[in-house]
């Protein structure tokens, strides 16, 4: 059965989408057989993977499809990163008013197969406003990643976020785990390290200890259709974010394969190990356990040279601070996984034939080279207030004053 990530926050701005496109990239990079759903109706996750900003102006063999069970899921392949996606339309709203209705068509991503087989990874793309196709994944994923910017509002919606996840959703979905992903922390700015460290410490049981830094360029590698991995120069900067979302696909294990997150620290010290950490990883691409490596996998370290290499050990984290670089992972070098062969197809078709392993570990070829369209924010929601209940004493030590936190 697929493992489901949701990526939903009700704050815009925080790097929803970017996140959720690059944990599709990596999945699909692994050779997990890999679903990307776009339910958005700006539609910035359907034209990163498809470079047309038009695409979603449909109601017709778009994501909307799965609310009709009579309908087959019009799965496409992503002509620029190769994984399937179920892309937006600007009609989604109206699949809003009905919540039932929209729980029942998200339990089908369950069922959905692509021409290989069944998905083992579903990255569903949320809106930012507070509707039922926020809600509604969370109760069919398995992990809520909450990206979140470490400033005054971004904290707000943090709090209404997790309050959501652990309030309303967790008594009904036991499985759901919540993971917050610091994202955007301006390197200068103390108030924004002060508010990291009131993350972290607030809430250490659902805060991964990596902050990725407020960088152009993560905007840049995707207007040329790359993840950002594959275009930063600083190897630290290679390894904070591959290997985050090398943990992030951990949070639920497809299967497991060993790497253990460590506890949050403060953000400065958080910071200093990854400005000292830099991109140390195996060689010759081997598993830092010893595990066998799959031969239609990609090295499970982490690719080498011109892709992030891991850390040595599971104690390190990296990134260059100094360059402005990204806080990230201390996560040990995964082996592949053993029981997954899929990897990505050829063509477009969700009935096509099975895709062949990727041998060196690269995304699939990428078609139209650089493009000059204009890559959107891709949030632009409001912000929507916490909602007071059981959790809030937790939350709102966010952005009390007594923890340095937002006013």
């Amino acid at each position: 059965m697929a493992k489901i990530y949701a990526f939903a926050n009700q704050k815009g701005g925080v790097g929803k989408t970017t996140l959720s496109v690059h944990l599709a990239i990596l999945a699909h990079q692994l050779g997990f057989n890999t679903l990307l759903v776009d339910l958005d109706q700006q539609g910035s996750a359907t034209f990163l993977v498809t470079g047309d900003g038009s695409r979603h102006h449909t109601l017709e063999g778009t994501v909307l499809d799965i609310w009709d069970p009579l309908k087959r899921a019009p799965l496409q392949e992503s002509p620029i990163f190769g994984f399937d996606f179920l892309q937006a339309s600007i009609g989604l709203d109206r699949v809003d008013r009905d919540f039932n209705a929209a729980l029942a068509a998200l339990k089908r991503l369950h069922l959905l197969e692509s021409g290989s087989g069944p998905y083992d990874v579903v990255v569903i793309d949320c809106p930012p406003a507070p509707n039922t196709r926020q809600l509604a994944p969370l109760f069919v994923a398995n992990v809520h990643a909450l990206p979140v910017t470490p400033d005054a509002l971004g904290t707000q919606g943090l709090k209404s976020m997790v309050s959501l996840s652990l309030g309303e959703v967790l008594p009904i979905n036991e499985d759901l785990k919540v993971r917050i992903l610091i994202n955007r922390l301006k390197a200068n700015s103390t108030k924004n390290k002060a508010i990291a460290d009131n993350i972290l410490k607030s809430l250490p049981e659902f805060t991964f200890p990596y902050i990725l830094f407020d960088r152009e360029d993560v905007r840049s590698a995707l207007r040329i259709g790359k993840p950002y991995w594959e275009v930063c120069r600083d190897q630290a900067q290679k390894t904070a974010w591959y290997q985050l979302f090398l943990a992030l696909l951990e949070s639920t294990p497809i299967p497991d394969i060993g790497t253990e997150v460590p506890e949050p620290e403060n953000a400065d010290a958080i910071l200093d190990t990854q400005a000292a950490a830099r991109g140390m990883g195996p060689a010759d691409g081997s598993p830092a356990d010893g595990s066998p490596t799959d031969g239609n996998m990609p090295p499970a370290g982490g690719p080498t040279d011109d892709s992030p290499a891991g850390p040595a050990d599971s104690n390190a984290l990296s990134a260059e601070v100094a360059d402005g670089g990204l806080a990230d992972s201390d996560a040990a070098p995964r082996s592949s996984p053993a029981d997954n062969d899929t990897a990505p197809r050829s063509g477009a078709d969700s009935d096509a034939a099975p895709r062949s392993g990727p041998a060196d570990g690269t995304s699939a070829p990428r078609s139209g080279g650089d493009r000059d369209t204009y890559v959107p924010d891709d949030d632009d929601g409001e912000e929507v207030s916490g909602d007071g209940n059981s959790q809030e004493d937790v939350l709102d030590r966010l952005t009390s004053e007594g923890e340095g936190g937002a006013q």
